[in-house]
């Protein structure tokens, strides 16, 4: 439109999305082919309010005095709640999991954070606001140690195990050492992309040899691992054509709107793929083996039927999937936390909750 905001998006089959704003440049709807609309609403300042998405699941934000987000509350009565100190960390977070804590420094770093079910992790920082140490739920103590520029230099491990860091001038991780005695040593071009690896084992001698190349538009064109190639091809739209792997041939085929509608592995059947308007894949076929695939409104994926046998799929109200049941009925339960990670996972036998450093994968607990 004149205010240079987008009102359609049409993609090379054709296919179109829709956009309207409020007056005040705000988006208020987005519509695509097949009709299925989200709609916003919006406070005088232009936090988001409410969001109905396609699903017709409402969302509602609330907001403090200093406009920070304190709860999302969800049209099937769940919600999420956060709590905030004086300058703006967050001090809890309550969701389906339970209640999350978050204490801080007087420099307002991260010094502990309580998760439900009782796991507690807490952190030390050096002058410079590195973290030096972080011990984990089980009284684990992993440390860090830095060199110049800040850069992580060594990692220690709660079982005494050293990981250790090299840089070339430019700041780039040239070599790896494991807990384990192994070494990991990187090359690189002048764009910075890794050219070449080589593990050695304990006695410093290669165990694997890894060499890439690039074409002159950055696409990988080549891999060679121990002597064995792999070489791709390309087409104008940067999209993968042909892969050559140990002599072995697999070429690929697109639809106008870039959908991969036919994989082709030489020695093995033709694999077809058909899609929707919204450019959802909706069959695949493998020889006489036909998998058709079902989505909700909001484009998630919630049915796969594989020559009868069927998958059902169900989601949370941020569609997150949160039940899976195989085609024997058998089903599984993920639990997820205020912020989209997941916590906890239960099947018909056990249940595993997992251990969160902030966004980074700790560890995993199974009853």
């Amino acid at each position: 439109d004149l205010a240079g905001q987008t009102k359609v998006r049409i993609d090379a089959r054709n296919n179109r999305i829709t956009f309207t704003y409020l007056a005040t440049g705000w988006l208020q709807s987005a519509e695509n082919e097949l009709g299925f609309r989200t709609t916003n609403s919006y406070d005088a300042v232009g936090n988001v309010r409410t969001v109905l998405d396609a699903n017709n699941w409402l969302k509602t934000y609330t907001y403090d005095d200093l406009y920070r987000n304190t709860q999302i509350q969800y049209g099937d009565g769940t919600r999420v709640t956060f709590g905030y100190d004086p300058v703006g960390n967050r001090t809890t977070m309550q969701d389906e999991t339970g209640t999350t804590t978050y204490s801080y420094s007087a420099r307002n770093e991260t010094i502990r954070t309580a998760l439900p079910g009782g796991y507690v992790i807490t952190y030390e920082y050096d002058a410079l606001l590195n973290r030096k140490l972080m011990v984990d739920p089980d009284g684990g103590r992993h440390t860090y140690a830095y060199g110049a520029n800040e850069r992580l230099v060594s990692q220690t491990n709660p079982s005494n195990r050293v990981y250790t860091l090299l840089y070339d001038l430019d700041g780039r991780n040239t070599t790896m050492q494991t807990a384990f005695g192994g070494t990991r040593v990187m090359g690189y071009d002048g764009l910075n992309r890794i050219t070449t690896q080589v593990e050695y084992n304990l006695s410093m001698v290669p165990n694997t040899t890894l060499v890439e190349a690039y074409d002159a538009d950055g696409r990988k064109i080549s891999m060679t691992r121990n002597g064995a190639v792999t070489r791709w091809t390309y087409d104008a739209a940067n999209r993968l054509v042909s892969q050559i792997q140990s002599g072995a041939r697999a070429t690929f085929a697109y639809d106008p709107g870039g959908n991969i509608t036919l994989t082709h592995r030489e020695g093995n059947n033709p694999i077809t793929m058909t899609y929707d308007a919204a450019n959802r894949l909706t069959t695949t076929q493998d020889g006489a083996t036909r998998v058709t695939f079902s989505y909700d409104d909001n484009g998630n994926l919630t049915q796969e039927n594989r020559g009868g046998l069927v998958t059902g799929y169900a989601y949370n109200r941020e569609n997150r999937l949160k039940t899976t049941t195989a085609p024997d009925t058998t089903v599984t339960t993920a639990t997820y936390d205020g912020v989209g990670l997941r916590r906890v996972f239960k099947t018909s036998s056990s249940t595993t909750t997992t251990i969160w450093d902030g966004g980074e994968y700790l560890g995993e607990v199974s009853a």
